[in-house]
């Protein structure tokens, strides 16, 4: 176990490397990275939680399953469509019969809505602690149209906002942070960071990266002249 997890987090931090793997969390959701390495099926999704999420998913799991014995899902999403999500932890919830899921969110990574939900779903959950982390009610919406054009009205359902704090129970959240959550998004959204997260024992993170990142040595020395700029550089 100790050393799925160290390849997980190894993995996880090649994505932080370059600006080529940055990605808008609101943006369509698409599966970006999906590679295997040493027995562990590494996939990152960016963007909202859309149909063809679970599908993506299962594909590339079902293509590999046979020769790894691990996922690790790294997410970056500012969340989307409820039965997306729900068809989404079906098969994560098949992968867990025979393989160990890892979910992670990163260094200034978002993880809302439901993304949250399906976070949820890894056996092993690794955060930031500067990750961004938001909440609310789950709604319906519907396209009405009047007289200057078509509107988007949402309607809280309360059977399903039962339902996605069950779901946190289920998965271990803690109960006593789930009764401040049910006040904190009555009517509103709530947002909080890794630390908020974590340092309130929530039980949504079960491991953190923390802020402090060692930078890797060049191999050679430049001895460039060094600049001074202050507001006159600036302009």
């Amino acid at each position: 176990m100790g050393l799925l997890r160290t390849l997980a987090a190894c993995l996880f931090c090649l994505t932080l490397t370059g600006a080529a793997h940055a990605g808008d969390p609101c943006a369509s959701g698409q599966l970006e990275e999906a590679s295997v390495k040493e027995g562990m099926l590494y996939l990152r999704w960016v963007g909202t939680v859309r149909y063809e999420m679970d599908k993506r998913i299962a594909e590339k799991f079902d293509e590999v399953k046979d020769r790894t014995v691990a996922v690790a899902l790294v997410l970056s999403s500012c969340g989307g469509d409820a039965d997306a999500e729900g068809r989404t932890v079906k098969v994560l919830k098949r992968i867990k019969k025979t393989h160990i899921l890892f979910t992670m969110v990163g260094r200034g990574s978002l993880c809302a809505s439901a993304c949250v939900g399906i976070f949820l779903q890894g056996k092993h959950r690794d955060a930031a602690l500067t990750s961004s982390w938001g909440f609310h009610e789950p709604s319906l919406q519907s396209s009405v149209r009047g007289d200057d054009g078509d509107t988007i009205k949402r309607v809280i359902v309360p059977v399903q906002t039962e339902a996605m704090l069950k779901a946190y129970a289920e998965a271990g959240v803690s109960k006593r942070w789930l009764k401040r959550l049910r006040a904190k998004i009555k009517g509103a959204e709530w947002w909080q960071t890794g630390r908020d997260l974590w340092e309130a024992k929530s039980g949504i993170i079960t491991d953190v990266f923390g802020n402090s990142v060692p930078r890797a040595k060049e191999e050679k020395e430049h001895f460039a002249p060094v600049v001074i700029c202050g507001a006159f550089c600036r302009g």
